[in-house]
């Protein structure tokens, strides 16, 4: 009994909410993270809430899979109301990012 009320508990503070932020650099990863960032975007969408991202490139986590940190980091920025890229942050798979997502506003 007290896990379901902690589990509405913790429900009705993510529909409190009005922005999610998303960041990839570990978000992405396999594991539960992944698995609850993917969740965490879906109930989002669903609850219409604002959605932030950062394509946080890191080359240690993604430099034999670029095109992996591509696709999920895509998932996230078709469905990002706010875009964030630093100049510091960008590589060519982000820039391949920005490049898609101007396709998807236009």
């Amino acid at each position: 009994q007290d896990q379901i009320k902690q589990l509405q508990m913790e429900v009705d503070i993510l529909k409190e909410a009005s922005i999610f932020h998303f960041g990839s650099a570990t978000g992405f990863l396999e594991g539960d993270l992944k698995e609850t960032y993917y969740k965490l975007l879906d109930f989002s969408i669903k609850n219409n809430k604002i959605i932030s991202f950062d394509p946080n490139y890191r080359e240690a986590f993604w430099k034999n899979n670029k095109e992996e940190f591509v696709q999920n980091s895509l998932n996230f920025v078709k469905y990002a109301d706010i875009l964030k890229i630093s100049e510091i942050k960008k590589c060519d798979s982000v820039a391949q990012i920005n490049k898609l997502r101007h396709g998807f506003l236009h």
